[in-house]
């Protein structure tokens, strides 16, 4: 390995990152990435020194492999947009607390326990418990447009592991569960440094929260000017894959 290969590896940007720049650039199939990296990118060693020691490591190109890795993804999701169409987006807002019991008050909400019947808690590749973000009542979104084949009743419960890699998440569908589901006895807390008030000297206290804290939701359609681009997402022409 080159010393130039050496100093790359060493401060490499994540994948994410890279593709996040492509996106916001528009960019879509490998030939375009090759000429926005070459164009936005540095390259060779005097240049990657200087944007190491200027703390700008993302500046640093991708190298060979890794922009291979990052090809494979555009087109992935190239592909993926050719079986999906556009639909007007659905905004997810916390609603006003002060006259709410957050005990009994609403059918979809952010944090707290979900309710997941008979199905089991998730968990990472690594065996990691998930923590629970969202719990949407698909009753909610009847009067919206939605994903051909979504059951109108039921819930989709959201859970992602962010404390650290692997960065990983879950969408399962429950059909009918009416009681909170309890957590893992292995659930980690929800932040992990010394920054979190339940930390002292990077070691986090017995009594850490391992659920985020409840707050109702509710949905709003967000306007799209007709025949004109607006904000949308990505649903399947044919059917819902890729829930539990």
């Amino acid at each position: 390995m080159t010393t130039v290969q050496s100093l790359a590896k060493k401060h490499e940007v994540p994948d994410q990152i890279y593709l996040m720049d492509a996106e916001m650039a528009g960019i879509e199939t490998p030939e375009e990435l090759r000429a926005f990296v070459k164009k936005t990118y540095v390259t060779g060693r005097a240049a990657i020194e200087e944007a190491n020691k200027k703390d700008r490591t993302r500046l640093v190109a991708p190298s060979e492999s890794q922009f291979d890795r990052i090809a494979a993804q555009l087109c992935a999701t190239s592909k993926k947009r050719a079986d999906y169409t556009a639909c007007p987006p659905i905004a997810v807002l916390r609603q006003a607390r002060a006259k709410q019991d957050v005990t009994k008050d609403g059918t979809s909400w952010f944090g707290s326990r979900p309710m997941l019947g008979n199905k089991p808690w998730p968990r990472t590749t690594n065996g990691v418990p998930m923590h629970h973000w969202a719990s949407i009542d698909l009753t909610e979104l009847a009067a919206f447009e939605r994903p051909p084949g979504m059951p109108d009743n039921g819930k989709l419960v959201f859970f992602a592991h962010a404390i650290g890699e692997p960065y990983e998440g879950k969408v399962i569908y429950v059909a009918d569960a009416d009681a909170p589901t309890a957590p893992p006895s292995d659930l980690p807390s929800i932040f992990h440094n010394s920054h979190f008030p339940f930390a002292r000297c990077d070691k986090i206290e017995s009594n850490a929260p391992t659920a985020f804290l409840h707050w109702n939701v509710e949905f709003l359609r967000l306007p799209t000017d007709d025949g004109a681009e607006g904000p949308s997402v990505l649903r399947p022409r044919a059917c819902c894959s890729g829930i539990a």
